[in-house]
């Protein structure tokens, strides 16, 4: 062996090391606190969701603010560039903003609020990504023919360009609402008003949109009074009550800011309680409202209990993820889950901990927010990376 030899020998084995040694890595455990808010002025008691544009992350706060009537707030997803983009409860401003996330389109973000607009009653509002041009769309009243105290926000119809959404209260019944309203707020119309024995009432959600039909739920009314799952046609005004939850073990029950999920033209969705333990489950559907049946109801332990939020789907995993609350006090989870049914519990919040609403996808984490109870009304952002990433 010659001494160029010698020395491309010893050149490939110090690369197979360093290969080896670069291998042999790993990163950290795939939950991580990003940020803790404690600044009342930063916001307090998040109880929505995060959405994103793709690059900045955007929320809410149900209190707080220069006003201690919320924010509007944006991020970077490294928890980076924290700014409130608005502060909520000024004279003439509306107040309160609740669950469920603001709807991007474009450089505009377009969300609800629970209070005032003038009536105490919310808002529709929007305001520009970087917290410009405020501006309230809609004030509610709480007559036969408008809604009220919307907890959750509007989501764009991409077929007809008309924001549709839902309210807890208001219209022929004081049963809820699903209207309409033009993005610059000049039509505004009640599509339907419910009526709790008949169709549901008191929804917390929004409405998710397939094709030229919405689906949705209510938290309580129907057959049973423990809420409804409802589609509505845009494209002949044609309401229908696809199934109405018993609360027995093997159904769901009273849906609390829940949103229906469609993937491969199936309906899946979570409600509060119901199921084997009464601790809550995950429900799938057709379109039409045959073939309902429970594909998890969760045990209160490990698991979690009482999910106070919806599904967000994944096509890369083929997995749902979400979040329960755990309103019997066993704790809040974050779990997956396959559209078969297989369940896990990806992380155990610590006590104290609580967890509403929903998670986001944003290169390849999923980001969320979970209350803390020390300070009262203080909050993490959270992320946790998915495999693969």
């Amino acid at each position: 062996m010659d001494i160029f030899q010698t020395i491309a020998i010893f050149i490939l084995a110090l690369f197979i090391v360093s290969c080896g040694s670069d291998v042999q890595v790993t990163e950290g455990p795939p939950f991580s606190t990003v940020m803790i808010v404690t600044n009342p002025l930063q916001g307090t008691t998040p109880q929505g969701s995060l959405t994103t544009d793709g690059g900045i992350i955007f929320g809410r706060a149900h209190g707080g603010g220069i006003y201690n009537g919320g924010v509007s707030f944006s991020m970077l997803p490294d928890g980076s560039n924290y700014n409130v983009i608005h502060d909520f409860g000024s004279a003439g401003d509306s107040t309160g903003p609740r669950h469920d996330s603001m709807m991007v389109m474009g450089n505009e973000l377009y969300g609800m609020t629970m209070g005032d607009g003038g009536s105490d009653l919310g808002a529709i509002f929007s305001h520009t990504t970087s917290g410009s041009d405020y501006r309230i769309l809609h004030s509610f009243q709480s007559s036969a023919t408008d809604g009220s105290t919307p907890h959750s926000c509007p989501r764009l119809n991409p077929l007809d360009g008309f924001l549709y959404g839902l309210t807890e209260l208001g219209g022929t019944s004081n049963d809820g609402t699903l209207f309409k309203i033009s993005t610059d707020g000049n039509i505004f119309n009640i599509l339907h008003s419910f009526s709790s024995a008949t169709d549901g009432s008191h929804t917390h959600g929004s409405v998710t949109f397939n094709g030229t039909t919405l689906y949705g739920m209510n938290l309580e009314g129907g057959a049973h009074n423990k809420g409804t799952i409802f589609s509505y046609n845009t494209a002949n005004d044609t309401f229908t009550v696809l199934h109405s939850f018993t609360g027995l073990s093997d159904d769901g029950a009273l849906p609390i800011h829940c949103n229906v999920v469609v993937v491969n033209n199936i309906l899946y969705g979570t409600t509060t309680f119901g199921g084997t333990h009464n601790d809550g489950t995950i429900w799938s559907m057709n379109l039409d409202g045959t073939s309902f049946s429970i594909i998890y109801s969760f045990t209160g332990s490990s698991d979690g209990s009482c999910p106070e939020g919806s599904l967000m789907y994944d096509s890369n995993t083929a997995k749902f993820y979400g979040m329960t609350s755990g309103l019997k006090g066993c704790g809040s989870t974050l779990f997956s889950i396959t559209t078969s049914g297989t369940f896990a519990a990806l992380h155990n919040f610590e006590t104290g901990l609580t967890c509403e609403d929903n998670v986001i996808l944003l290169n390849g984490r999923l980001w969320g927010m979970a209350l803390n109870s020390n300070p009262a009304g203080s909050w993490i952002l959270f992320s946790y990376r998915l495999p693969g990433n």
